[in-house]
Order: C-alpha cells, then sequence, then structure tokens
C-alpha cells in the first residue's frame, strides 16, 4: 500500500499528475471493530490511514478514487478522511435500457424497453450478469441442437444406406424374375399365340413395381433431407453456425433472477 502512494507521486512529477483508483475498499479498510477483522487488516488499514494524513491532492498532484458497495462496512477513522462521498443509485428505466443494449445490442427496441420496465431493483452489474447468463444458456441450446441434428443424419444416413442396399436386392430380384418370365414365355410359345401377351405383360409389372418402389424411396429421401434442413436452420446452422439469443432467452433469465430474488 505504502508502494502505491509513493509510485504516485513519482508519475505524478513525470507526467504532471496521476490518480489512484481503489475498488472495493471496504475489503482493506473494514471497521476495526469488527471482531472477525484478522490482523493482516489491521495493519493495512494503519498504513493506509497514514498515508492518507499526509496526502495533499493540490500538492502531490495525484486523486485517489475509491469505490465501494458497503459504506457501513468503512472503517469511522477513514471515512473522516474522505473529502467527498458521491452516492450512486441503482440505474433508472432508461439507464437499464441503455445497459441491456450494451450486451444485447441485436434486440429490437420495444424488446429492450420490456425488459428495462420489468428489470427495476436490478444494479448494472446484475443486468450485466444476466445477459452473460442468456448468452451461456443460448450456447449450451445450440451445443445440444448440433449435437441432436448430427445423431439424425448419422440415422439418416445409415437409412440411405439400408435402402440403397434393399434397392438394390429388389433390382437383383425384379431382373431374375424377369429373365424367369422370359425363359417361361418362351417356353410357352408352343401353347398358344397369347403367351407372348402374358409374358410382356408379367414383365412390365414386375419392372414397373420395380421403379415404383425407386421412385417411392427417393421421394421419402428428399422429404427427409428437407426436414434435416428445415431443423438445422431453426437451430441457428448448428454448432458451426452463429445466431444471437432471441428475446425469450434473455426474458427466462431475467424471469428467473427476479424470483430468485424474492
Amino acid at each position: 500500500m505504502s508502494e502505491v502512494f509513493d509510485s504516485s507521486r513519482e508519475l505524478s512529477r513525470l507526467y504532471g499528475s496521476s490518480v489512484v483508483f481503489i475498488d472495493e475498499i471496504d475489503v482493506l479498510a473494514s471497521s476495526r471493530d469488527d471482531p472477525q477483522q484478522h490482523e493482516a487488516s489491521r495493519r493495512l488499514l494503519s498504513v493506509l490511514l497514514r498515508k492518507l494524513d499526509g496526502f495533499d491532492t493540490e500538492k502531490d498532484r495525484t486523486l485517489l478514487i475509491c469505490a465501494s458497495n458497503r459504506k457501513q462496512d468503512l472503517d469511522e477513522a477513514f471515512r473522516s478522511r474522505v473529502d467527498v462521498a458521491i452516492f450512486f443509485g441503482l440505474p433508472d428505466g432508461e439507464a437499464r435500457k441503455a445497459i441491456f443494449k450494451q450486451y444485447a445490442r441485436h434486440l429490437e427496441e420495444k424488446e429492450l424497453e420490456d425488459l428495462s420496465s420489468r428489470a427495476g431493483g436490478l444494479s448494472g452489474r446484475n443486468i450485466k450478469n444476466l445477459c452473460q447468463d442468456a448468452e451461456r444458456r443460448w450456447a449450451s441450446k445450440l451445443i445440444r441442437d448440433s449435437r441432436d441434428l448430427r445423431e439424425k443424419e448419422k440415422s439418416r444416413q445409415g437409412q440411405e444406406e439400408g435402402e440403397k442396399e434393399q434397392k438394390e436386392k429388389t433390382q437383383k430380384e425384379a431382373e431374375r424374375r424377369t429373365m424367369a418370365a422370359e425363359r417361361d414365355g418362351s417356353d410357352a410359345q408352343v401353347a398358344g399365340p397369347d403367351s407372348d401377351s402374358d409374358s410382356g405383360s408379367k414383365k412390365k409389372k414386375i419392372n414397373g413395381g420395380a421403379a415404383m418402389e425407386s421412385d417411392s424411396q427417393r421421394a421419402n429421401r428428399e422429404t427427409e433431407r428437407k426436414k434435416t434442413e428445415k431443423e438445422r436452420e431453426d437451430t441457428g446452422g448448428g454448432i458451426s453456425g452463429f445466431s444471437l439469443p432471441p428475446f425469450s432467452v434473455y426474458s427466462a433469465a431475467l424471469d428467473e433472477k427476479l424470483d430468485s430474488d424474492r
């Protein structure tokens, strides 16, 4: 602590002025009335108070700024050495909207207004954490959906391979039957003039059945492919794509935060 103030004076000498900012000052300058305060913290507070006694903003050209969310925990001796105390209250509606816009720029104005109107009583840090939580939820959803989509695609590919194998078997069976029908028709020519007609009709029926089966399989595959593409679009293009969280995700995170604070 002593070195911080000595360094600030050296910086002021070199550059004309300096600023020392200490955040969460209540950690360093907590009240000595607290029985749980550690001895090291007491010694550190003593050094801080001594440095403040010899600290002159105009002479040293150094501005000391401290921040705390727990003014009531500060040591009385430290508070008496502070020249000016400025209280920053919780953000109002417009300020909350600006904070939401900082972390969720893609949302529309009416959506930002809806969130800010419901977030009364939350600090800027609360809103920041809320937005980050919504982003983590959305990223987790994209990962899960992408995994499910890959599993569906893998299943569909296996189904296509099975259908392809079955198609090849069906075609071979159709060819075998056609050849058998041709042999039967050739052997039956001596039986009468209608033998060729019957054989040709039978051949067409077999080939036609194989063609109909193939068309049906192709139609099913095309339907499944379009369904998979639609699911990919709905999930933001899968893990390889990029999609920002929608308003509903931020709204759900806000509702959960408000419920937990009640």
